[in-house]
C-alpha cells in the first residue's frame, strides 16, 4: 500500500471521530511551509503512523490482542486524546462516538464486560 492510499485511509477513518482536518492539513504540516494547522491533523498523523506500522509489523505479528495493543498505543500517545486514556491498554469504562452521551451518540461500541468476551473470542479465532 503507497503512502498516498495509506494517507486517506488515515484521513477517512478519523472522519468517524468528527476530524475537521484533512489530508491536504496533513500534507501541508509535513512540508516546511508556514500554516496554521487544525488542532486535529496531528490525529491523522498517528492515523498513518499507525498504518505504517500495522502494515510492517504484520508481516513479523499476527492479528493478536497484543498486535492492537501496539498499535493502538501509536494512535493515542502524545495525542490531545491521549490525557485520561491509557494508549496500549483496552478500556475499562463505557465509550462512545458522536453526541454527547449515551442517549445520543452516533455509535456505541460493547460495554467494557462485553468487550472482553469478544476479544476472548478473537484471540481464539
Amino acid at each position: 500500500m503507497c503512502y498516498r492510499q495509506v494517507s486517506d485511509l488515515a484521513a477517512k477513518s478519523s472522519e468517524i471521530e468528527s476530524t475537521k482536518a484533512t489530508i491536504v492539513d496533513v500534507i501541508k504540516k509535513e512540508s516546511t511551509l508556514e500554516y496554521k494547522f487544525p488542532q486535529d491533523v496531528d490525529r491523522i498523523l498517528h492515523y498513518i503512523q499507525a498504518m505504517e506500522y500495522g502494515l510492517e509489523r504484520q508481516k513479523k505479528l499476527p492479528l493478536s490482542l497484543r498486535f492492537i495493543r501496539e498499535i493502538h498505543k501509536i494512535l493515542l500517545e502524545g495525542t490531545e486524546d491521549a490525557p485520561g486514556k491509557t494508549p496500549g491498554q483496552f478500556r475499562k469504562s463505557q465509550n462512545w462516538i458522536g453526541g454527547g452521551s449515551l442517549n445520543n451518540a452516533t455509535f456505541i461500541p460493547p460495554s467494557p464486560s462485553e468487550l472482553y468476551r469478544c476479544l476472548d473470542e478473537l484471540n481464539a479465532a
